[in-house]
């Protein structure tokens, strides 16, 4: 795993929780807390998605769905990412 990607990629999701996040919450009124977990799932998952793509090595690159490295670093990523942006909706609604 590569550890200056990974803070890479934790300072573009706080940079999605701070600026696209209320962006597109102000744009629909009267969300829920369903609504606001839904986001971050799909957030922490397009950037974990990125994020093993870009930590997987050339070579594999073409066929990366393919190795369960691959995989691998997406679910730690995942997880990851979702568990800050819980925290970070629970912050919030305090």
């Amino acid at each position: 795993m590569n550890w200056g990607l990974l803070i890479a990629f934790i300072v573009v999701q706080l940079i999605v929780n701070n600026f696209v996040g209320p962006l597109f919450f102000s744009l629909i009124p009267g969300t829920s807390i369903f609504e606001n977990i839904a986001f971050y799932l799909l957030a922490s998952l397009i950037i974990a998605f990125v994020g093993a793509l870009f930590s997987t090595p050339k070579g594999y690159r073409r066929d990366f769905y393919r190795h369960p490295a691959f995989h691998k670093t997406m679910l730690i990523y995942f997880s990851f990412f979702f568990i800050i942006d819980l925290a970070w909706l629970l912050i919030s609604l305090w």
